[in-house]
């Protein structure tokens, strides 16, 4: 893992992870700390501060697919494995919040809105959840869509403040409307 300063594309830190290839990585919008996802099912959480993981636990019995965080509770964070199982994680108390099986196969991709939607891809699959107070052990299926035919979905991001999910495929990049994705935010100004 480097850590590049982008201003001077100077090296600010290198750390050697111990845990085998990494497959999955992402970053918190709120404090900077790394996520990454490794092949032997392991997640750390990396700083450029510190030489070896803030947190290094076991998520998953096989290889992570995929990671992703809260952008507004920045202590939820989420993995799924490549058995399809899903998990988001308390790094507060370092525990499993909930975990389930949303897809036939492996996500591979994951994004979480602002207001918490989490959606995720497979093949053509896109599926939108909903974390629920009264369905505490899995996630609400929320929205289902497919991407066009013949393409595979394999990035997600969601846009901030706006009700629309970008879908990387292989085909080039489509869009979905998920309402209640964006927080609604009033503009004074005009």
């Amino acid at each position: 893992l480097k850590y590049q300063d982008t201003s001077t594309g100077g090296l600010v830190a290198e750390h050697r992870s111990g845990n085998g290839p990494c497959f999955a990585m992402t970053a918190s919008l709120y404090n900077g700390i790394v996520c990454t996802g490794h092949g032997n099912g392991t997640v750390a959480l990396w700083s450029p501060n510190a030489s070896k993981p803030l947190l290094r636990m076991l998520a998953h019995k096989g290889p992570i697919a995929c990671v992703a965080t809260s952008p507004t509770a920045p202590w939820y964070w989420l993995s799924a494995g490549c058995d399809g199982i899903v998990k988001v994680w308390d790094i507060r108390a370092v525990r499993e919040v909930c975990g389930w099986k949303p897809l036939i196969c492996a996500p591979t991709s994951m994004a979480v809105s602002s207001t918490g939607l989490i959606a995720l891809t497979t093949g053509n699959t896109v599926q939108v959840s909903q974390l629920s107070s009264q369905h505490a052990n899995r996630p609400v299926p929320y929205l289902n869509g497919k991407c066009t035919p013949g393409a595979r979905g394999n990035s997600l991001a969601f846009c901030p403040w706006e009700d629309v999910l970008a879908v990387g495929t292989t085909s080039g990049v489509e869009t979905m409307l998920v309402p209640g994705a964006g927080v609604a935010q009033i503009d004074s100004r005009t």
